[in-house]
């Protein structure tokens, strides 16, 4: 028994970028009702880094635009002997080549609205309120505090689009 629990253990380990990629794709599809796709997952537990690369998050129906955002690389580093005490700390947060577009659609809804949408009733169908939880409760459990020391954005593009475009967007660094 200790040896296949050691055995999935090593197993898990050695494969968790793939199990993160997968999760990420499928939870993200089934919740936004859009198509996420991650190229990879790069995860250092020792070095407490880890780096997501081609995060990209469709649009839901009823829009044009290709995407709703991208992420070049998100990265991430932390002070691994943090993780069990009160306060983690976050060394270092990198997000490279974001691009958001913000379409409204003739209804006068947004994509991110849609998103935030389905989001909430997914939450709601797994047995979450959805929407957040309220002040009361997460002060009444406390729980771990984190500090992150420095938080950087590179090359980031914006865009806006409207059914009226027919999907075409108006972009801005």
């Amino acid at each position: 028994v200790v040896v296949v629990i050691a055995g999935i253990g090593v197993c898990v380990f050695l494969n968790a970028g793939g199990i993160i990629k997968r999760v990420v794709e499928q939870v993200g599809s089934e919740a936004t009702k859009t198509k996420v796709t991650l190229s990879s997952v790069d995860l250092s537990i020792q070095s407490g880094e880890a780096a997501l690369k081609g995060f990209r998050m469709g649009n839901p129906a009823g829009y044009q635009t290709p995407k709703a955002m991208s992420f070049g690389v998100v990265s991430v580093k932390i002070d691994p002997a943090s993780v069990t005490k009160d306060v983690i700390v976050v060394k270092e947060v990198v997000i490279a080549k974001p691009e958001i577009t913000y379409e409204i659609a003739a209804s006068g809804t947004s994509n991110f609205d849609a998103i935030k949408k389905n989001v909430d009733d997914y939450a709601k169908s797994m047995g979450a309120g959805g929407g957040g939880a309220s002040k009361e409760s997460s002060e009444a459990k406390g729980g771990k505090k984190v500090i992150i020391e420095n938080l950087y954005v590179r090359d980031g593009k914006i865009g806006v689009s409207a059914g009226f475009l027919k999907g075409k967007e108006m972009n801005a660094p």
